[in-house]
Formats: C-alpha cells, structure tokens, sequence
C-alpha cells in the first residue's frame, strides 16, 4: 500500500491529508450552525473534492483515501441545496465504483439505504428593495446617478427664527 506523504499537498489549494480533513470538518461544522451559507458550503466542499481526486489519482491504493471520500459525501448530503445533494450522488457512485469492499464502501452502503433525507426547502422568492434617494443636501436635491425621482414638495420653506438679542 503506498501512502501519501503528509507534506504533500493536492487540488487547486495545495491542501494537505490533514487540510483536507480539517476542511472537511469545518465546512460542517460552520454549516450546522448557519444554514444560510449552503452555497458557500458547497463551493468550498467542491474545492476540497477536487483535492481528493488529485489524491486519489496519484495514491490510488492509500487507504486514507476512501475515508475522505467518505466525509465530503456526508457532507453533501447535509446541505439542504439541489446542487450538493446531486454532487452527494455522484460521490456515492465515486465509491461504490473505485472503494466499494473499502470499510468506509460498506458503511456508506448502509448509511444511504436506510437514511431518511430532510427535505431541501423551497427556495423564497426575491424581494427587490425599492430605491429610496436621499441626500445630505436636502430632499429637492436632484442626483445625476439616481433613476428616482426627484421629490417635490409644495410647502413653503420654514422661516428662520429671529435672532434673540443678547442679555
């Protein structure tokens, strides 16, 4: 079994067997916390798979390999977007096809056969904000880079109070 070295370093981020692990664990633990971050999550889990395959391709036989294989596929799976959930399947058939009698091939056989997923949540529809213009300069302060339109108002301006004389 020929192993990686640990100062070698994989993907497009140069990331160590340990940074990839480590980024793994992250990724999933910032996201357990924040569920708002799903695209984040993915695209930086995308990075990280990347530097698996890079592994992969040039230690096939290091039985760290499929561990690794094994977490960024449960990770997947966790973020609630369409996107990682089919990129959760494809790693799935990753295993099963290069890692199937591996201990983490069996357990992830297992795992998918009797999980039950949540739901990925509708996404809300959009609101855009209207434009609102205000200026430090008054409210009939017309702007050359604003569409809005220019208030106007039809009150007179206040008039200015009288000076108090000094005692």
């Amino acid at each position: 079994m020929m192993l990686a070295p640990a100062d070698e370093y994989f993907g497009p981020l140069k990331m160590s067997i340990l940074g990839i692990r480590n980024t793994i664990h992250d990724l999933g633990a910032r996201y357990d916390v924040n569920h708002a971050i799903g695209d984040q999550t993915y695209k930086s889990a995308q990075l990280t798979e990347r530097a698996i395959h890079d592994w992969e391709k040039r230690y096939p036989h290091d039985g760290q390999v499929p561990k690794a294989i094994y977490l960024i596929q449960r990770l997947y799976t966790k973020v609630l977007t369409q996107e990682s959930r089919d990129r959760a399947v494809y790693v799935e058939k990753w295993m099963f096809s290069d890692y199937a009698t591996s201990p983490q091939g069996r357990q992830l056989k297992k795992t998918v056969a009797a999980e039950h997923l949540a739901p990925i949540p509708a996404p809300t529809p959009a609101t855009t904000p209207t434009p609102v213009f205000s200026s430090d300069f008054g409210p009939n302060y017309k702007s050359d880079f604003s569409n809005a339109p220019t208030p106007t108002t039809s009150a007179e301006p206040a008039a200015s109070p009288a000076a108090s004389p000094l005692p």
